[in-house]
């Protein structure tokens, strides 16, 4: 009873980021929209739980977005679940504690490394079937720039408006 209540609410959890992720692309203005609320909710509960269960989660949430990804399918799951792999494995070894310089750090070490694996595996994606590659232009580096900000800043408002108790019960 206890595991299919956990697994209620994972997937519950699942459900309710993919929702506030999607709602984020599309109802807040420019800028704003670039915000990734699953590596910010992906980020914040490896820093707080640093639990190996969150990367086979990321996988399932990056699996249900790739379902409504008009790139080539994979590029999405791959680029996602590979760096919250790195991601596990920077807070596990890396990263010790959840101080606020930790959470900017590990938000931006997120979005550059899946930025970096997403065009990767773009580049490669599109090779294989043939079709023209997305040059890297100054309009795609400046739209990356505005998701590492907002993402960014996002991670370190949920941070600090996370109470003190919880913080302090999984620091």
């Amino acid at each position: 009873m206890k595991v299919l209540l956990r697994l209620l609410l994972s997937l519950f959890v699942i459900v309710f980021i993919i929702s506030l992720q999607f709602a984020t692309s599309q109802l807040l203005p420019f800028p704003l929209n670039k915000i990734n609320v699953i590596f910010g909710s992906i980020v914040l509960m490896l820093l707080l739980t640093r639990n190996g269960v969150l990367v086979w989660m990321s996988f399932f949430l990056h699996y249900l977005v790739e379902l409504y990804a008009t790139i080539p399918f994979g590029v999405v799951l791959f680029s996602g679940t590979m760096t919250t792999l790195v991601l596990y494995w920077i807070s596990r070894e890396v990263f010790s504690s959840a101080k606020m310089i930790i959470v900017l750090g590990m938000g931006l070490v997120s979005i550059i490394i899946y930025r970096f694996f997403y065009t990767v595996t773009l580049v490669f994606a599109n090779a294989i079937t043939h079709n023209t590659a997305p040059a890297l232009n100054v309009e795609i580096l400046s739209l990356y720039g505005w998701e590492v900000l907002f993402t960014t800043g996002f991670i370190a408002l949920l941070y600090l408006i996370l109470p003190t108790r919880i913080k302090n019960h999984y620091a």
